[in-house]
């Protein structure tokens, strides 16, 4: 975290005329008509996907998106690898196992927004932990972070203080295959990432 002070001065320099908030959103929108359209060829077998990713489950023979290097193609971000377990308790809440470790030696990537994940945090909630919670075995857990920095809103002092937040699976919809199968997929899972 950082703090800036600043003090606006006459001499800055102005924004272009070509900035545009339409532009913004023209690009936006385009960018999630082609997450859309793979999605459409994916049809059931996409697991997860968000405004820039796609996780899907793959056998040999299905068709697989192409990837390339270029803005608004896919690219693989689990080159040689494949995902064998993949769970998910809701949006931006997800763990997978890899077939084989990857390149800094982890076979396991937990990914939950609003909870940092340390060293300390990734003992206690992990991908062995979301799987059970997911299969229904756990109900919630706390996690605490000893060392959170924030901003002391009255004061704008940077302050270091404990943070302990619960975790439980926020995605309880029913969905049209059996709970399992949607979140628990034990299969081939390429995971295919949307560059924006």
């Amino acid at each position: 975290m950082v703090r800036l002070q600043w003090i606006n001065k006459e001499k800055f320099v102005e924004e272009s005329g070509k900035t545009d908030v339409v532009i913004a959103a023209y690009t936006t929108a385009q960018a999630r008509l082609q997450l859309y359209k793979y999605l459409e060829n994916l049809g059931d077998r996409s697991l997860y996907c968000d405004t820039d990713s796609i996780i899907f489950s793959s056998k040999p023979g299905d068709w697989r998106p192409m990837t390339g290097d270029y803005l608004g193609d896919l690219t693989d971000e689990l080159p040689n690898n494949n995902i064998e377990v993949f769970v998910s308790g809701g949006p931006k809440n997800y763990a997978f196992k890899l077939i084989k470790p990857d390149k800094a030696g982890n076979q396991t990537c937990c990914k939950i927004r609003g909870i940092t994940l340390n060293y300390k945090n990734s003992l206690e909630l992990n991908f062995e932990i979301v799987k059970e919670m997911v299969k229904g075995r756990m109900k919630s857990i706390t996690v605490t972070d000893e060392y959170k920095i924030r901003r002391n809103v009255k004061s704008s002092d940077i302050i270091t203080c404990v943070e302990e937040k619960d975790y439980r699976i926020v995605f309880d919809k029913e969905c049209s295959r059996t709970t399992t199968q949607q979140f628990l997929m034990e299969c081939d899972v390429s995971g295919m990432f949307f560059l924006i």
